[in-house]
């Protein structure tokens, strides 16, 4: 396998690491934070932050994936595969940034608790959804590491010399 590929899922497996740490790590300290009303405020503005984040990664591994055929590779089944993958995870991660994450804010920034009244409820179904969505794209990265991982590991044997 040549440089050019080897570059580009380099830069694709750094970025979906980022956005699956992220992933992650929010998931894990969001339900300590979120029962707190007084910290919704906090809540929403590390949230906006963590979209554009989430957004960033999935262009750059988006940007590497088709670097990857317009240097000029063949596109083989795995490399459909991860390109479909990867798609999807970054149009999950846009719809919660995009839809989601400013339906939540209105409702944070309006008072809302969680839970309480009919707004409440439809903070709820928000945030079901949401959590719903981070484990769908948590699911996908966790592939599209595996199927990167495995391509750069190929590609060095394949590259060390053989005896």
């Amino acid at each position: 396998m040549n440089n050019t590929r080897r570059i580009a899922s380099t830069v694709a497996l750094l970025a979906i690491s980022i956005w699956l740490g992220g992933l992650v790590a929010f998931g894990l300290t969001a339900p300590a934070v979120n029962p707190l009303a007084s910290c919704a405020s906090t809540l929403t503005g590390v949230l906006r932050q963590f979209h554009w984040v989430t957004i960033a990664c999935a262009a750059l591994a988006l940007v590497a994936e088709v670097g990857s055929v317009v240097g000029g590779l063949p596109f083989k089944s795995v490399d459909r595969t991860r390109a479909g993958l990867l798609l999807l995870a970054a149009a999950l991660a846009t719809f919660v940034a995009m839809r989601i994450g400013p339906s939540m804010e209105a409702l944070y920034d309006a008072g809302t608790v969680l839970g309480v009244g009919a707004s409440g409820t439809e903070l709820a179904q928000l945030q079901s959804t949401a959590r719903l969505c981070g484990q769908a794209q948590v699911l996908l990265l966790s592939i599209l590491v595996v199927l990167h991982a495995s391509a750069l590991s190929t590609q060095a044997s394949d590259a060390s010399p053989r005896v």
